[in-house]
């Protein structure tokens, strides 16, 4: 049986932006990236959190315009509203780019494979985000 989440935006321009709750530290800002494949922690906030990074799996974080190395780690939890999800791999990238070009204070990013277990609806009208479950998808 599926769950329907609704969450407050915090703003909807230049980015779509929603608090959330890492491993039961924060909140932070955290803008909806329907274009990130993997969800992403800023070091700052990964070290509030408590998230071990600095000998995590290593990869490569590729972007429009630029390439660069990261690690790979996994939360406990990720909280959004009402809803917890536990077990979700993050990429640790400092997004201070993005933060300087939008003036904001972003702690990540919530990319695919966060927003793929849902379906997601975005009502700008009402600034709410509806994150539908699927069978086994949070807990």
């Amino acid at each position: 049986m599926s769950s329907v989440y609704s969450i407050e935006l915090l703003r909807t321009q230049p980015l779509i932006v929603v608090d959330v709750k890492i491993n039961g530290k924060g909140p932070f800002h955290f803008s909806v990236d329907t274009g990130a494949s993997v969800t992403v922690v800023t070091p700052s906030a990964a070290r509030i959190a408590k998230i071990k990074y600095g000998h995590a799996k290593a990869a490569t974080a590729v972007s429009a315009s630029s390439r660069a190395a990261t690690s790979l780690s996994q939360l406990d939890t990720l909280e959004i509203g009402d809803l917890i999800v536990n077990e979700i791999d993050v990429a640790v990238i400092g997004l201070a780019t993005v933060n300087r070009a939008t003036h904001l204070n972003l702690g990540g990013l919530l990319g695919y494979n966060f927003l793929s277990r849902f379906r997601v609806t975005i009502d700008y009208d009402r600034a709410v985000l509806s994150l539908q479950t699927r069978d086994n998808s949070a807990s």
